[in-house]
């Protein structure tokens, strides 16, 4: 049972969750309540198969209505055995990192904005908003489809100019850009970045910052590669 922990808000800018907050503060108040067996409120309400969206390295993603969405994990920091595991940030660290993104956008390119996070002693969750996207994995794996609009050249020239200045004009390095942690608006046809859990914001160490940012932009080469090759075997 997990009675500990509270609710962080991150100060709104966007309509969308203005609309939503009376929403996601009732969620709020029963889910991340100390005295609340939270465990219990995300087995009941939260984790049911019917808003599950889908899951990374670290957590598993639901809906929560609204267009906002959780993002569950285990606290690691928390654990007595944390030195076994392969961390990451923190949530607290994940989310301001990604909320330092929120207004940022780059020919169309952005981050989805944050409403909250929480840390327990066993939990761990960011709430945000929900994307009408899928990630480049699951296309990869044909689990999902590209939007017909959807231009090959055009989404990896906005991913790279949106990452490039993410580096110059922020100071952070996503340091995790794998097929899965890039989505693809499905309406648009443009790149989302998700999942900042192993971003770092870059201090003054000279080379060290420069082969940091050089591994990002290897790892959108990866992943052009990979999805050009599964587009040309897909027409052939």
């Amino acid at each position: 049972m997990e009675r500990s922990g509270e609710f962080h808000l991150v100060e709104s800018g966007k309509s969308w969750e203005k609309k939503v907050w009376v929403e996601v503060v009732d969620f709020i108040k029963h889910s991340f309540n100390p005295n609340i067996d939270l465990s219990q409120r995300i087995k009941d309400e939260v984790t049911n198969p019917e808003r599950y969206l889908g899951h990374g390295g670290a957590g598993k993603v639901f809906d929560l209505g609204n267009n906002v969405c959780i993002k569950m994990m285990r606290n690691r920091h928390a654990d007595p055995n944390r030195e076994l595991y392969n961390l990451g940030n923190s949530v607290s660290v994940e989310a301001e990192i990604q909320n330092r993104l929120r207004d940022f956008e780059v020919q169309g390119v952005f981050v989805p904005h944050i409403v909250g996070y929480y840390a327990g002693k066993e939990s761990a969750a960011i709430v945000m908003e929900r994307l009408e996207a899928v990630n480049l994995q699951e296309i990869i794996n044909k689990k999902a489809e590209l939007p017909e609009n959807f231009n090959l050249d055009a989404f990896f020239d906005g991913l790279y100019a949106y990452v490039e200045e993410m580096h110059d004009k922020f100071k952070i390095v996503h340091n995790d850009l794998e097929a899965r942690n890039v989505m693809v608006d499905q309406k648009t046809g443009q790149a989302r970045v998700i999942d900042f859990g192993r971003s770092i914001v870059l201090t003054d160490k000279g080379n060290e910052n420069e082969r940091l940012k050089d591994k990002d932009f290897e790892k959108i080469d990866t992943i052009f590669s990979k999805l050009e090759t599964f587009l040309k075997t897909k027409a052939a």
